[in-house]
């Protein structure tokens, strides 16, 4: 078992957002000590931590990684679910490239009417 603060050092998260994903069901610790309330998570709880990590960095929200972390997803729906989140962060990059060239033709116009 690890201590709460042994598992956040472990996956790079603080013990504040372990505290918090605990508090929206996201990650329950193994183990509470009734004595004293300090919390303990298993190493098994590692990979699931990581997990969360991973869909944190692909922007998922913590209400979609609960929804994911639930529905205990066959590789198919986990492979939809990514599907839809690559479509997705594609769409805000191509609207992000069209604002950076809009941007850069109003600079580039501001900069020709300087002259």
């Amino acid at each position: 078992m690890l201590s709460i603060g042994e598992f956040p050092n472990i996956c790079r998260v603080s013990t504040k957002t372990l505290c918090n994903y605990a508090e929206i069901g996201l990650l329950l610790p193994s183990e509470v000590n009734p004595e004293n309330g300090y919390r303990y998570y298993a190493i098994e709880q590692l990979e699931t931590m990581l997990f969360i990590n991973r869909l944190k960095a692909y922007h998922f929200s913590l209400d979609e990684i609960g929804d994911i972390l639930k529905s205990d997803s066959s590789e198919e729906q986990l492979y939809a679910v990514l599907s839809k989140k690559k479509q997705e962060l594609e769409r805000q990059v191509q609207n992000t490239q069209d604002a950076l060239l809009q941007i850069n033709t109003d600079i580039q116009t501001l900069m020709q009417t300087k002259i």
